[in-house]
């Protein structure tokens, strides 16, 4: 003989409607600009100077709600400064930049996380 319940929980569907929203929340929270200026503005100060020109150049542009893209915008020459060439030492610059700025991006996205998740209602 089997035995069967049924469990209803008051305020589940506006639960999960509110909870659906959060990932939209977090995305137009700001962090994720945050992050990706503090991660330009980090490249900039590492990047190695001789104008001027490749410091200048970097900048972040949001690609994606989930992804922000941290440019050089001054081409091979970004390139050859951050691996190198076969006649050019590599000088990274936005590796080092990216690997010092992840705390500082997750904190900014924790705090959008964390707005957004005190919109989440339930009954």
């Amino acid at each position: 003989m089997t035995a069967a319940a049924r469990i209803e929980i008051d305020g589940a569907d506006r639960f999960a409607d509110t909870l659906r929203e959060v990932p939209k929340k977090m995305a137009d929270g700001g962090g994720l600009e945050k992050a990706g200026r503090a991660a330009a503005q980090n490249a900039a100060a590492r990047a190695p100077v001789l104008t001027g020109d490749l410091a200048r150049s970097v900048h972040a542009v949001r690609v994606t709600p989930t992804a922000v893209l941290v440019v050089a915008s001054v081409g091979v020459y970004a390139a050859v400064q951050e691996y190198g060439s076969s006649t050019t030492p590599a000088h990274p610059y936005m590796r080092p930049a990216m690997d010092s700025t992840g705390t500082v991006a997750v904190g900014y996205l924790k705090d959008d996380a964390d707005a957004a998740l005190r919109t989440v209602k339930g009954a």
